[in-house]
């Protein structure tokens, strides 16, 4: 089991694999993120609110992708709303599967 994209904050930032990629977060507002795992470039590209904010390296090469673990390891409560995985087939992303969350 490999991590290749670890997503955190702190008071005022949203960074990933450490390299920050959003400034000034507003508390309690819902956010939409966006992470497209490009594994051909070893690369993860990071969308907030529908705007591309970053590239950054995996953290681990990886080949395929074959689960989503999404954790909160701080004291905040964190929700998440909608978790939708695209996969990229003939040269777009295609809806691959969706878990909602209620």
């Amino acid at each position: 089991e490999k991590t290749i994209v670890n997503f955190t904050s702190d008071e005022n930032n949203f960074y990933a694999n450490g390299v920050k990629v959003y400034d000034n977060y507003v508390h309690n507002l819902w956010y939409r993120i966006r992470l497209e795992a490009r594994t051909l470039e070893n690369k993860a590209v990071i969308w907030v609110n529908g705007r591309e904010v970053a590239e950054v390296d995996l953290a681990d090469a990886t080949t395929s992708i074959d689960n989503i673990c999404l954790s909160n390891s701080s004291a905040s409560a964190v929700n998440f709303d909608n978790v939708s995985v695209f996969k990229w087939e003939d040269n777009t992303w295609k809806l691959y599967k969706e878990y909602l969350f209620m």
